[in-house]
């Protein structure tokens, strides 16, 4: 899609109580990062590393998908609220 941007990140893959993570870490923001915890069934209990403090989930926000961080402006990235 031309109208988007490109974004860059390290994602970091690890593994913690027999669980797969994903962490993104993104260039434009130094306070916030994606964790993406991948389960068999969303019922599935699991705790997630006491070194990452969750700020919230945001599953089913659209606009922490990284298609819709591509849409925005790179300049307009930390002044965007999400």
């Amino acid at each position: 899609d031309s109208k988007k941007h490109p974004i860059n990140k390290s994602r970091y893959c690890f593994v913690f109580n027999n669980h797969y993570f994903e962490l993104d870490v993104y260039d434009f923001w130094k306070d916030k990062a994606i964790l993406e915890i991948e389960l068999r069934d969303e019922k599935d209990d699991y705790s997630i590393p006491p070194e990452i403090k969750v700020l919230a989930d945001e599953s089913d926000n659209p606009k922490f998908k990284n298609s819709y961080l591509a849409s925005i402006n790179y300049e307009d990235y930390k002044t965007v609220v999400l």
